[in-house]
């Protein structure tokens, strides 16, 4: 199990990450790219500052549209994914998360297939140039798992390629969570999870919030998923909250 680091408390994420066995999926790197001097100190930071268990990196996905039709905006954002690869090789990442960034209930056919067509030949590209770090793509505006699905049916030829399944994202959309489950559950290699109000992703400490998180537990042990979880609440105090929730209901995974 994972959580997020916080920079201005380092001790103290430290401190939680060695009590609970857990690793760090760093949420620093995702935005100021472009100020090379401060990202290098960063993970000159975090590489002094690192638990002992393995970890991951949420890449770049604000306004990243690896497929779209503009030209202009394709080449920034692949070279936004490419930025966020190489930061966490340096950090000595496990994986490297994208968001599949479509365009929600934008049902037109021809959107649709350019969108599965192009990330697809793009993600086969960085997969096989990028061996020895996992690239796994998250849910973000999606209403159901069909695109994530078919992209997943091209992409599971390579061993680093896996989806990262977002437990609200997938509660906010328009399919039930199972139906998220059970079609992804051969590509699921990695989960964030937190609590909600059923209206928006709002990353509350789990039991905070309306989400049926041990029934999201049963579902992913009914079709054998074992990836590991990023708690993704912020601060401390949450976190513990949510651990200790887990805890309770015997919920705890090892990290991973």
């Amino acid at each position: 199990m994972l959580i997020i680091p916080d920079f201005f408390q380092i001790e103290e994420s430290l401190k939680l990450a060695r009590e609970y066995a857990l690793g760090f999926e760093y949420n620093d790197f995702y935005l100021n790219l472009d100020d090379a001097a401060g990202m290098e100190e960063k993970i000159a930071f975090y590489r002094r500052n690192s638990p002992p268990c393995d970890c991951t990196l949420h890449g770049a996905f604000y306004d990243v549209a690896v497929g779209s039709a503009d030209a202009q905006i394709r080449a920034v954002s692949r070279s936004r994914v490419a930025q966020s690869v190489e930061i966490g090789k340096k950090l000595g990442a496990r994986a490297v998360v994208f968001h599949t960034n479509t365009i929600s209930n934008f049902h037109l056919k021809s959107y649709c297939e350019n969108w599965l067509a192009e990330n697809a030949a793009y993600y086969s590209g960085v997969l096989q140039t990028n061996r020895t770090i996992g690239i796994y793509i998250e849910n973000m505006f999606d209403q159901s798992p069909d695109l994530l699905l078919r992209l997943s049916e091209q992409l599971c030829v390579y061993p680093n390629y896996g989806v990262c399944l977002d437990f609200a994202h997938a509660c906010l959309s328009q399919t039930k969570i199972e139906d998220w489950v059970e079609p992804l559950a051969p590509y699921i290699r990695h989960i964030h999870l937190n609590d909600c109000d059923g209206l928006e992703d709002s990353h509350l400490a789990l039991g905070r919030g309306k989400m049926d998180i041990p029934g999201f537990f049963s579902l992913l042990e009914q079709y054998r998923v074992s990836g590991s979880v990023l708690l993704e609440v912020r601060g401390i105090e949450d976190q513990r909250e949510s651990l200790e929730y887990l805890r309770a209901r015997g919920l705890l995974r090892e990290a991973r």
